[in-house]
């Protein structure tokens, strides 16, 4: 009996994310309402919205490290300035025990730009952007007639056409291969 391999679960995130991903660039499909078990036809529309999270930045590393040392980079860097209201948001996540290549950042400054550009000026950080959230939805919108009528009509065009010919070809062959193996066995 062969055994089923599990996934290391570090990998599992990764898989997720991918599905994820592919389901972004997903713009209309055609399905069916599994929540109401409707089999009338739909398709379902997805949109995007983002937009700026306020005092939260993403500060990119040039390489991977652990959080203390992220930290002291930052620290490092805002050092000596007068920004001194800000903090590293925790992560709650498994992956937060390893090695990151970035740190998302609360600045709660009246006039954060002086604390960003001392952070972008430290020689292991890549970048800092603004951190933004992305709010996806999904609409269900029932198919008209007129849509109905053009789906199975695009089923009809890409389905190949039968070769008649063809078709004879082959049963005259299956019933002359019938034939001669029913003689042989007269022999």
């Amino acid at each position: 009996m062969r055994r089923k391999k599990k996934m290391p679960q570090i990998l599992q995130p990764k898989v997720l994310l991918c599905l994820a991903v592919g389901l972004m660039w997903m713009t209309t499909a055609v399905a069916h309402d599994p929540c109401t078990n409707s089999t009338a036809p739909h398709r379902v529309e997805v949109e995007f919205v983002t937009k700026i999270v306020k005092n939260e930045y993403i500060v990119a590393f040039d390489g991977y490290y652990k959080s203390a040392t992220r930290e002291k980079y930052i620290r490092a860097a805002l050092n000596g300035s007068r920004v001194s209201n800000w903090r590293i948001l925790p992560r709650s996540n498994p992956a937060s025990d390893f090695p990151s290549d970035f740190d998302v950042i609360m600045m709660e400054e009246f006039e954060p730009l002086e604390g960003l550009e001392l952070i972008k000026n430290h020689p292991s950080v890549r970048s800092v952007t603004p951190q933004r959230m992305v709010h996806r939805s999904l609409k269900f919108v029932p198919l008209s007639a007129a849509e109905i009528d053009e789906e199975t009509g695009q089923e009809d065009a890409d389905s190949p056409e039968v070769d008649e010919e063809l078709v004879r070809e082959l049963e005259d062959a299956s019933r002359a291969m019938g034939r001669s193996s029913s003689s042989s066995r007269g022999l």
